[in-house]
């Protein structure tokens, strides 16, 4: 089995328009998904009992910078996603909470998958008007929230796009790599570390190579929650 996670922490639309886009995209046969709850509003919690989202409540401290570079809420972000590793299928799929998906985004990413690499999807993007395009990115605006997003154009910009090819590199979620290996590296660290990131840290320790499939698109609203 694959476990596919999001954390969720205080938007009750991102959680929908997550779980709705991964049920019509995704084999459930194949792969379970799970939300991790990392420290979230009471609201948050209620709305994903309440819709009988699977998920895992996890609370913990939000500590200080502690040598870290700031910003300090990504401490908690990478003790959410170190925790959502633990919880996990040995193969495991890390997604963003806003974030859309396509037929066959995740059969794009396991067909290049050997169970020692890590692949990444093909980003599409809107420019943020304050954190711009992700440099892999395809930068094409499809709307900048669940609420004005423009499926139907998104789709059929996939079907032109989705081809059979990898390119090295590429954005750090949606990715899917080994449970096994991550622990073995000792996780993300719980924070950016000075003059880099968790992310980019994480990939650099699993010592793995690194590739993006051309198959897997996957659109980004970018900062969904945060700006909630």
């Amino acid at each position: 089995m694959i476990s596919i996670c999001a954390l969720i922490y205080k938007s009750t639309r991102y959680a929908d328009a997550l779980w709705e886009s991964v049920n019509e995209f995704t084999d459930p046969k194949r792969a379970r998904f799970f939300f991790l709850a990392n420290n979230a509003s009471e609201s948050v919690i209620f709305h994903l009992r309440a819709r009988g989202y699977p998920f895992i409540e996890y609370e913990h401290e939000e500590n200080v910078l502690d040598g870290y570079d700031p910003p300090q809420y990504m401490r908690g972000v990478y003790k959410g996603w170190n925790r959502a590793i633990l919880e996990s299928e040995e193969t495991c799929v890390l997604v963003n909470s806003d974030m859309m998906f396509s037929p066959g985004w995740l059969e794009g990413l396991l067909r290049y998958y050997d169970g020692k690499n890590i692949v990444s999807s093909k980003l599409v993007e809107r420019r943020h008007p304050q954190h711009g395009v992700f440099g892999r990115a395809i930068e094409r605006d499809f709307g900048s929230h669940p609420d004005n997003f423009q499926k139907k154009e998104f789709l059929s910009f996939v079907s032109d796009k989705r081809i059979s090819e990898t390119e090295e590199g590429g954005a750090y979620m949606p990715c899917v790599f080994s449970r096994a290996r991550a622990i073995e590296v000792g996780l993300y660290p719980e924070g950016n570390p000075k003059g880099s990131y968790g992310d980019r840290v994480f990939f650099e320790r699993m010592g793995v190579p690194h590739i993006t499939s051309l198959q897997s698109i996957v659109y980004h609203f970018k900062e969904g929650e945060m700006s909630e």
